[in-house]
Order: structure tokens, then sequence, then C-alpha cells
């Protein structure tokens, strides 16, 4: 239910041009704890962003390799494979234990046309299990979920139908928001989340983040200049 942390590590702030970098971290611990939300303050090129970076990366602490952690970042570099995706593909995308339970589902289902009675006995109970697995994980309704998602951060239809690469750095920033809320991991790393947000954006997420059953038993660490959402979130 929480894990510690405590570490010195030595790593480069955004405004250190210096080779050996400088130690953000010495003699000091924090413990992030299930349905508690967080925040990192201060002024920029401290080393907030780098904090939530070695956490995320498991470079610092003790996260547990069973928890899942999702960093939300401003630097957004896609693949190729990625730029040719429309926003609601990525989002989707982000739910490994569903691309992986379609994937076994797919593969059950190829083995089937061709297997023995004995042998269809046993794929039968295996794609059983795995249908189950996806009636609990609400397969079915996943992708009109991530379209929710992804008009409540602000896209249009239009927007919508874009592919990656056609999109601005702040609408890609957005989708990769609505990835890590869709995925919904164990710890939620946020940096700047509102940067390329409208008003009713902003007012959403804050809601979405205090108010859903999602984000009750989970970590959020956010770092944010807007009081206003810290003090709501």
């Amino acid at each position: 239910v929480a894990f510690f942390i405590s570490s010195a590590f030595r790593a480069r702030s955004r405004r250190d041009t210096s080779h050996a970098g400088v130690d953000l971290v010495e003699d000091a611990a924090f413990t992030l704890v299930r349905g508690r939300r967080y925040t990192l303050v201060g002024r920029n090129g401290k080393g907030k962003s780098t904090l939530l970076q070695a956490v995320a990366a498991r470079r610092v602490g003790s996260v547990p390799e069973a928890c899942a952690v999702h960093y939300v970042h401003q630097d957004i570099q896609l693949s190729s494979e990625q730029e040719e995706l429309r926003p609601v593909d990525l989002v989707l995308a982000a739910d490994v234990e569903r691309r992986v339970l379609l994937a076994d589902r797919d593969e059950i289902n190829a083995k089937l046309k061709d297997a023995s009675p004995k042998e269809a006995s046993t794929l039968t109970k295996d794609l059983q299990k795995v249908l189950e697995r996806l009636e609990t994980c609400e397969a079915d309704s996943a992708a009109r979920r991530a379209d929710e998602l992804l008009q409540n951060l602000g896209f249009s239809e239009a927007l919508r139908k874009r592919k990656m690469r056609e999109l601005s750095g702040g609408w890609r920033v957005r989708t990769f928001l609505a990835s890590a809320l869709f995925a919904r991991p164990d710890v939620l790393l946020l940096d700047e989340p509102t940067n390329h947000l409208s008003i009713a954006a902003v007012l959403w997420l804050a809601r979405e983040l205090t108010t859903s059953e999602i984000w009750a038993d989970r970590v959020v660490v956010c770092v944010s200049h807007d009081r206003t959402f810290l003090e709501d979130v």
C-alpha cells in the first residue's frame, strides 16, 4: 500500500550545464501512500521534473516491480508507428492488459480452427478465462471510454479523426494525458498537466482526480505552478 524512497542521486536539472550534475536529493526521504495526492512545488530548474523522471525510471527508492507507474510530461516523442495512429488508438494502446488479452483471444481462436477434440477442450477453457477477464476489465466499452476522455480534454470530433503526426505538441500532450488516465496506473506522475488545457478541461481533470473512485486508492504526484488546480486537487 506504500513504498519508501530514500536516496541521494546525482542528475542534472534543466538549467544545470555542468557535465557532472548536482545532487538534487541528499539525506532526504519520502513515502508515497495509496489513496493520497501529492504535489511538488518550487521555482523552475530546481529539479522537480528530474525527480519525477527518476521515480518513473525506478532509479531511486523501492518502487515494487508489480507497481504500474505512468509518467506524463511535456516533451512528447512519437515513434513512426504512433504518428500514424488516431488519438483514440493511442489511448486504447495504453491499456496493456486489454491488448494482451485481445491478442490471447485471437491466438486461441486461430488454434481452435485446426485443434483436435482434446486440444479444443483445453483451448475452450482457456478462451473462457480470457473472455471473463475481458469482461471484468470492461473491454467492450474501452473505445467509448477512450473517446469520452478525449472529449473531456477538449478534443473536437475533427481533432479526434486526425492522425497523431497532424496534431500540435499541445494536443499530443493532451493525448498522452488521456492515455495515462485510461491506463489507471498505481502511480500517476503528472508534470505540468494544465499547461495545454482549457479552463473547462482543467476543471474536469481536477474533478476526475478528486472524485473518481479510480484514483481513490492510487497515488497521484503532480508538478504544477497552477495554484488553483493544486488547491482543488
